[in-house]
């Protein structure tokens, strides 16, 4: 199959000479392939597939997922990822709960540095995925015992900067370990590059 680029998005040649044409090929979300062959009835079905597949490709809207572990996060501590992107017409982050452990696997007893050490994790997952504190829209944050809730604030509202993004805040009896005080989930989402 012979395809040339034009315009927005890798086509076929039989697409390219129906484009020509007044009537055209609809740009669309919901072009199906069926639709395409009976519009362009010359298409065979793999290249129609091929077509939207391109077109679609081109406009963002199939979504792909990157895993991330950035070398700068501890590794995952069971089967999950820290974080998952994904792309389209935005792409969008979801980071599975960050601990306060820091990339040596090093968990100090103090439940502040803890929060200090898992914001930094996120952190960390934001940079991996070329985003930022500020493209943050939702955070979820577990505690499990005592955190003095002013200190909480103040280490909190120093890493946000004067971000406003959704959250969640749930103290729970225990997380994953009795040593792990503090959890934090986090959902970013950005414009496409």
């Amino acid at each position: 199959m012979q395809v040339v680029r034009a315009g927005t998005w890798a086509r076929p040649c039989a697409v390219r000479q129906y484009e020509a044409s007044s009537a055209g090929p609809p740009a669309c979300p919901g072009w199906s392939r069926n639709r395409a062959l009976a519009f362009l009835p010359s298409l065979t079905a793999e290249t129609a597939g091929y077509a939207i597949r391109q077109h679609y490709a081109h406009k963002g809207i199939f979504n792909m997922k990157t895993k991330r572990n950035p070398d700068t996060v501890h590794e995952p501590l069971a089967a999950y990822a820290h974080g998952i992107e994904i792309s389209g017409p935005q792409r969008w982050l979801v980071l599975s709960g960050q601990v306060g452990m820091d990339a040596g696997g090093n968990l100090p007893s103090d439940p502040v540095e803890q929060f200090r050490i898992a914001l930094g994790n996120v952190d960390h997952n934001l940079q991996a995925a070329n985003m930022a504190i500020g493209d943050i829209v939702r955070l979820t944050i577990y505690l499990a015992g005592e955190i003095d809730p002013e200190e909480r604030r103040l280490v909190l509202s120093s890493w946000l900067k004067g971000h406003q993004p959704c959250m969640t805040l749930l103290h729970v009896a225990a997380l994953a370990s009795p040593d792990i005080r503090v959890e934090i989930e986090t959902l970013a989402c950005t414009d496409s590059d």
